[in-house]
């Protein structure tokens, strides 16, 4: 009697269940159709970091949207396996996605607090949620959850899984995946983690910015000495390590960034991928960068450039914004070894060496003198340091240079003309070769800024970077061999494939013999002018150096047979730096520093000589065959049919 009167509810509600989950069938394959295959996992490349590596294999800086290293799962230290469990999911490898009683217990509580206060989420289903779809609390997002959960579980192991998850978590401060996090807060890699290290990290998955160690040490400690004692409950550790591992500081070992050595370097190596890939690439493809920069020249560099601005603040204690830049490279290859491109990257990550162009100043004069070495003149060769005034044709404006010290001095060779920076014969010297020939020289030599057909550009009225002035004495340095600068060796994909290997382009742009007669005069530079401070290196180096009007710019730019480096000196803002701030001055010790500091231990080596020279000892103020009574007496070199034949006239055996 009593199961008539229920009989007609238990059909209804036997119907209505059939019905539903005929309906809900339905409706989970339509949603299944229209979710992404879980099969996509075995071809899913997360977002992984590039690193840019020095020439020797060092690590010197990254790119990344998500700051990622990927690790197998044998990669991964067990104990890290053990804290996530005991966190997270206690009954991992025993159950098929979803942990029923811990839903139960979640649900339960939700119930009670009124508020979803837990979600009961296995491991799997987290999979499921970062790797398909989004953190929405939603009945639809759930099912579809649920769906890619049991499918996961069906496709891959628990191993697999595992890894999935501890690869593509986020665990805050910029890192994803547990090696990004091990390196970030540790500085080590994942396989050296401790236990209380690996509970750390654990723990701040539940919330990274709530949670963080840098930012709240003592929440962190709490938080990681939790885990510590779930995994105790779980069996993971005794209470002996427990006890022990609780009262342990979290003993945080913060990374230093990356790009800190040469942060100007490692941002232009970034430009340059960019262009050669693209941006996506550069920051989530995971590619690996061999780069040119040597790091002993780059440690030089960096102490060289702050000792120098520092000694500037001293005698000028206003002048704290003043800035430098240096640039080192090899000559014939290309490859910069070291680049500083202002006093701090923190404040501002303009390039100087790149991106800042400045008058030039006398440092551009050694490409008139190539001219006209190039036309048949000589060190030997005479010119006239007397008033000279210059009329343009067109304009009808007259220009009148002055030297330096507003002094004439006469006669003087060609050699004293360079070494002592004299401006007055320089202008007389154009005039002669013409400016087309020397605007031309100064491009093949490496200078790309367009330069103004003027008189005054030949004194450094126009406007250049410090790496193409640098890339132009490195063509006289390799003998008259020009190739482009170069940052990157070759770079590799994260699987070591080679995507990206540049070429030195070596064009022939001059012939050897004259520039090597114009390196013999710049060694005089060194020897008897301007950059007599190069000479405490005690060895051959040819440099020259450039001072622009009120002091706005100062530059020293050498080279040794295998190294040339530039170096700039001023202010951004193109404002003076005070009377006698040379280029001597202000940027000729922090050459002398950069190379007395990369050239120790390495031996002295003279410039290769070419064929069809001549040497012959010459009298330096007359530029004759020297005498017993000439008192500086310079080995000259002449190409052949050049050499001098009468003895000098003004010291007579």
């Amino acid at each position: 009697m009593k199961y008539a009167r229920w009989k007609p509810v238990i059909v209804i509600f036997s119907l209505l269940g059939l019905l539903t989950g005929v309906t809900g069938g339905f409706v989970i394959g339509i949603m299944s159709r229209h979710l992404p295959p879980v099969d996509s996992l075995t071809r899913y490349k997360p977002a992984v970091q590039t690193t840019v590596y020095d020439s020797g294999g060092e690590l010197i800086g990254r790119y990344y949207e998500e700051r990622r290293i990927v690790l197998q799962r044998r990669e991964i230290p067990s104990h890290v396996i053990d804290a996530l469990i005991a966190a997270e999911d206690r009954e991992f490898y025993r159950h098929g996605g979803f942990d029923m009683p811990g839903i139960l217990r979640a649900s339960l509580l939700n119930i009670k607090t009124r508020k979803i206060s837990q979600g009961g989420s296995t491991i799997t289903q987290q999979v499921a949620r970062l790797m398909f779809l989004s953190n929405e609390r939603t009945f639809t997002r759930k099912i579809k959850e649920a769906i890619q959960t049991a499918k996961i579980e069906r496709r891959f192991s628990k191993e697999e899984i595992i890894a999935i998850y501890l690869n593509h978590v986020c665990f805050g401060h910029g890192a994803f995946g547990i090696e990004a996090a091990a390196r970030t807060f540790f500085n080590k890699h994942a396989t050296e983690l401790t236990v209380p290290e690996s509970a750390l990290l654990v723990s701040v998955l539940k919330n990274p910015t709530y949670f963080s160690p840098v930012k709240y040490p003592d929440r962190a400690r709490t938080s990681r000495n939790r885990v510590l004692l779930r995994m105790r409950d779980a069996q993971f550790i005794d209470d002996l390590k427990y006890q022990q591992y609780i009262t342990e500081p979290i003993g945080l070992n913060l990374e230093v960034q990356e790009g800190f050595i040469a942060p100007y370097f490692v941002e232009e190596i970034r430009k340059e991928l960019v262009q050669a890939f693209s941006l996506e690439t550069v920051v989530s493809g995971g590619l690996n960068v061999r780069s040119t920069l040597d790091r002993r020249h780059q440690d030089g560099a960096n102490r060289a450039v702050q000792a120098g601005l520092e000694a500037f603040r001293q005698r000028h204690p206003e002048a704290q914004d003043i800035q430098a830049a240096l640039v080192s490279m090899r000559p014939i290859t290309g490859e910069i070894t070291a680049m500083v491109g202002g006093s701090s990257f923190q404040k501002t990550k303009f390039n100087r060496a790149v991106q800042g162009r400045r008058q030039s100043g006398s440092v551009i004069k050694p490409f008139v003198y190539l001219a006209a070495l190039q036309a048949g003149f000589n060190g030997s060769t005479i010119l006239m340091d007397t008033e000279y005034e210059y009329r343009d044709p067109q304009t009808k404006v007259v220009w009148r240079p002055r030297n330096y010290d507003q002094k004439y001095r006469g006669p003087v060779t060609l050699r004293v003309c360079l070494e002592d920076s004299l401006n007055v014969p320089t202008a007389k010297l154009l005039e002669k070769v013409g400016i087309e020939p020397f605007l031309d020289i100064a491009h093949r030599a490496g200078i790309e800024s367009k330069l103004p057909p003027y008189p005054s550009t030949a004194l450094g009225a126009g406007e250049v970077t410090l790496l193409e002035l640098t890339n132009a004495f490195a063509t006289v340095a390799g003998g008259g061999l020009r190739t482009c600068p170069r940052m990157i060796h070759f770079v590799t994909d994260s699987e070591g494939k080679e995507m990206y290997h540049p070429e030195s382009d070596v064009k022939e742009v001059f012939d050897a013999v004259s520039c090597y007669q114009l390196t013999r005069i710049l060694e005089g530079v060194v020897e008897h002018g301007t950059g007599w401070r190069a000479k405490v290196l005690n060895r051959p180096v040819a440099a020259k150096t450039g001072t622009t009007d009120d002091y706005t710019n100062a530059w020293f730019v050498g080279y040794i047979p295998d190294l040339v480096v530039g170096v700039w000196v001023g202010f951004d803002m193109n404002a003076g730096m005070g009377s006698g701030e040379t280029g001597s001055k202000a940027a000729g010790p922090i050459f002398v520093d950069f190379m007395q500091d990369v050239l120790t231990d390495v031996p002295s080596q003279p410039f290769p000589v070419p064929k069809g020279i001549h040497r012959i000892p010459v009298c330096h103020e007359s530029g004759y065959l020297a005498s017993s009574h000439c008192p500086v007496v310079v080995e000259e070199v002449f190409p052949e049919g050049q050499t001098p034949r009468l003895h000098c006239p003004i010291h007579p055996q």
